[in-house]
């Protein structure tokens, strides 16, 4: 009689493969602005397998000024499936208006979420760390912005000049990390975090594209003739401060007074002269 005693050799290792994330963002955000963004790979399980984020684990791509790419790629295994998810995407001062991807050099995928979700995965082949499977986040940012415009109006006594203009001037508080930079000045000058203005009756200066959390003060100055007294400055928006979509007004508002008439004396002598 025989006997087969047979074993079937395993191998415990599993075959590795490598993730890689790159991530390009777009609007104007720094690499400070996006230092919080985190990418978090599962399995077809939902297990998380990797977490990395953008201020320890990523580095500005050769050549680019938008695109990062991950320091070292994520090790997975061959042949298994995974997904990623983005999260912290929000940032101060901007509203994250798109999320494109794509697969290992697939095609785009637009959505507005920013998730792959778990239909999105695909099974990973062995490879090398050199030519890691690569998923790329695109993310379009817009900044908050807001409007101002001052307007300038005179009433009072008939007979005030349409025309006479006066100096009008608004400062601008910009908190750091911000600047004015991109702003649109119609109708006056920009002057560092200064406009300034001349305006006549229901004349307007309207500062466009103003980032969220910039405060403003609006003067006057020396009015050109002393019978238009500045009266009020009217604010839309007590708390003088832009928010995104703002569109703030401010009225500045003179009064004409017309000068009293001149009453002097008036004195007549008469003169005779010739013989009797």
């Amino acid at each position: 009689d025989t006997v087969d005693v047979n074993n079937k050799y395993t191998n415990a290792t599993p075959t590795p493969a490598y993730i890689t994330l790159t991530k390009t963002v777009g609007g104007g955000v720094t690499a400070a602005d996006i230092k919080g963004l985190t990418f978090t790979v599962y399995d077809s399980n939902d297990t998380a397998v990797a977490t990395v984020n953008m201020e320890d684990h990523f580095q500005q791509k050769t050549g680019s000024t938008d695109t990062y790419e991950l320091k070292t790629p994520i090790k997975v295994t061959a042949g298994e499936t995974y997904y990623v998810v983005e999260s912290n995407t929000a940032i101060t001062g901007y509203n994250l208006v798109e999320v494109k991807y794509s697969l290992n050099g697939g095609s785009t995928e637009t959505t507005i979420t920013t998730t792959l979700k778990a239909e999105d995965a695909k099974p990973v082949a062995a490879n090398t760390a050199d030519n890691a499977y690569e998923v790329k986040f695109t993310n379009v940012y817009e900044a908050k912005v807001g409007s101002l415009t001052v307007t300038k109006n005179v009433s009072g006594d008939t007979g005030y000049s349409q025309s006479l203009e006066f100096p009008v001037t608004i400062t601008f508080t910009v908190p750091t990390g911000k600047s004015l930079s991109g702003v649109t000045v119609t109708g006056g000058t920009l002057n560092g975090n200064v406009v300034t203005a001349s305006l006549a009756d229901g004349k307007s200066v309207t500062v466009s594209d103003i980032p969220e959390g910039v405060t403003y003060v609006v003067t006057e100055g020396t009015s050109p003739d002393a019978n238009y007294a500045l009266d009020t400055i009217v604010y839309g928006d007590t708390s003088k401060a832009i928010s995104d979509g703002d569109t703030d007004t401010v009225d500045v508002n003179n009064t004409y007074t017309k000068p009293a008439d001149k009453i002097g004396d008036l004195e007549v002598t008469k003169v005779v002269t010739g013989t009797n």
